[in-house]
C-alpha cells in the first residue's frame, strides 16, 4: 500500500465521490487515546491530522485518514489491553477489578440481545455454528442450537472463554450466524468485510451487528482515534445493499457495554432474497436523520433500558 493510499477520498461504503469536510481533526495530545495512537501505532503524523468527512450520498461520516495494515498490525497485536494500560486508565488492572461485576453483567445481558434477535427470525436447532468476528473473548456468544459450536476471529490474539475456537481466517466455514460487535466503526474499508462475512453465511444464516449509534458525538468535533467511521441510519441501509445482504431489523437500543451504557443500533441481516434498491433522495435521508435523533435523544435521557429479555 502507497503512502498516499491511507488518505481516503470516496465513501468507504458506498464509493461515492460526493463527500464533504466537516472538520480537521487537530491532534490533541491531551487525549489518552491520541497520545497512545501517535507514539505507539502510526508512522506519518502530518497524515494523521486529517479531516472528518461526510458521505452526501449515503450519510457515512468517516476520518480519511485509512491505518495501513503495519499500523493495524501495531493497534491490534498482542497485549492489547496493557499497551493501552500505560495511556488510558479504562485499561489499567486495577481498574478492571473493580468493574469487574459490571462487566459480567454485560456479556449476559449482550449475549441475551444476540439469542433474542436470533430466535425472532430462526428456530432452535439440533447443531449450529457461530462465529464471533472481532469477539475478542467470545463470552457475548449464546447457545442457539442444543449442540452449538463457538468460534471467534479476532485480531488482537486475546485469550477466549472456554469452549470457544479460535480462527485465523475464514476461509473454508460457513456459519448460522456470525455476529460482530462494535467492530465495523473500526474498519478501514466495511463494505469488503461485510462481503467477506456474507460469504461464509450458511444459506438460511443470519448476520448480527452492533454498530455505536455516536454520529451525534460530533458535533463535539473528537479527534481521530480507533473509531473511524460513524454511521447513521441511511449509511447502514447503504452498507446491507451493497452487500447484498436483506435487513430484517434496525434498531436502536440502550444497553450495557462492559462497565459502561451504551447506544447502538442493532442490525439483523440475511442473505438477499428481495433487496429494493435504495433512495437516496433528500425526503428519504432528513426522515432517517429525524428518526436517528429522536430515538438517540429518548435512549439518551431514559435511566432504564428499552428492551425487554
Amino acid at each position: 500500500m502507497k503512502k498516499r493510499e491511507k488518505i481516503l477520498t470516496n465513501c468507504p461504503i458506498c464509493r461515492s465521490r460526493k463527500t464533504k469536510n466537516l472538520y480537521k481533526s487537530k491532534i490533541d495530545e491531551s487525549n489518552p487515546y491520541t497520545k497512545f495512537l501517535l507514539e505507539k501505532v502510526v508512522y506519518n503524523r502530518k497524515l494523521f491530522n486529517c479531516d472528518m468527512k461526510l458521505c452526501l450520498n449515503c450519510l457515512l461520516c468517516f476520518f480519511d485518514y485509512r491505518y495501513t495494515q503495519k499500523e493495524l498490525d501495531r493497534l491490534y497485536s498482542t497485549g492489547y489491553n496493557q499497551k493501552r494500560s500505560a495511556y488510558i486508565e479504562g485499561y489499567k488492572k486495577s481498574f478492571d477489578k473493580k468493574k469487574e461485576s459490571l462487566e459480567f453483567r454485560s456479556n449476559l445481558i449482550r449475549k441475551l440481545l444476540v439469542l433474542k434477535s436470533y430466535s425472532k427470525f430462526r428456530e432452535w436447532k439440533e447443531k449450529a455454528k457461530i462465529l464471533d468476528f472481532g469477539g475478542w473473548h467470545g463470552r457475548n456468544i449464546p447457545d442457539i442450537a442444543k449442540k452449538t459450536e463457538k468460534y471467534v476471529l479476532d485480531k488482537s490474539n486475546h485469550k477466549i472463554a472456554p469452549n470457544i475456537i479460535k480462527l485465523e481466517e475464514l476461509i473454508n466455514n460457513k456459519f448460522d450466524l456470525i455476529m460482530s460487535t462494535h467492530v465495523f466503526e473500526h474498519l478501514v474499508d466495511p463494505l469488503k468485510i461485510l462481503k467477506d462475512l456474507r460469504n461464509s453465511l450458511k444459506r438460511n444464516g443470519l448476520i448480527y451487528l452492533e454498530v455505536p449509534a455516536d454520529i451525534f458525538q460530533l458535533i463535539k468535533k473528537p479527534s481521530i482515534y480507533e473509531h473511524i467511521n460513524f454511521y447513521s441510519r441511511h449509511s447502514i441501509k447503504n452498507l446491507a445493499y451493497m452487500a447484498n445482504l436483506e435487513i430484517l431489523s434496525l434498531k436502536i437500543e440502550k444497553y450495557p457495554y462492559s462497565y459502561h451504557d451504551t447506544i447502538a443500533y442493532i442490525v439483523v441481516l440475511q442473505k438477499s432474497r428481495k433487496i429494493n434498491k435504495i433512495k437516496n433522495n433528500l425526503i428519504v435521508k432528513i426522515f432517517y436523520i429525524l428518526k436517528d435523533l429522536q430515538d438517540y435523544i429518548y435512549l439518551k435521557i431514559i435511566k432504564n433500558y428499552s428492551f425487554k429479555i
